[in-house]
């Protein structure tokens, strides 16, 4: 049985930022990515890190921002 990969590439996790939500009402941090400014998910108390994490990756296989600034 072959098993295929798609290439990995790196994920910056410092392009990645929990912030207050300008949303005054909303309590949840929001996860950023910096570069492209998109709103990824809430980041909800409870939530684990391998959660946000798989939003990340998710995210950085579609990110047409990726490796700007390097």
């Amino acid at each position: 049985m072959t098993v295929e990969r798609e290439q990995t590439m790196p994920i910056h996790l410092a392009e990645y930022t929990l912030r207050e939500s300008d949303d005054l009402v909303k309590t949840d941090l929001e996860l950023v990515h910096t570069p492209c400014r998109t709103h990824l998910c809430d980041a909800e108390s409870g939530d684990h890190m391998e959660t946000l994490f798989g939003v990340i990756v998710d995210h950085a296989v579609t990110c047409n921002a990726r490796g700007e600034g390097e």
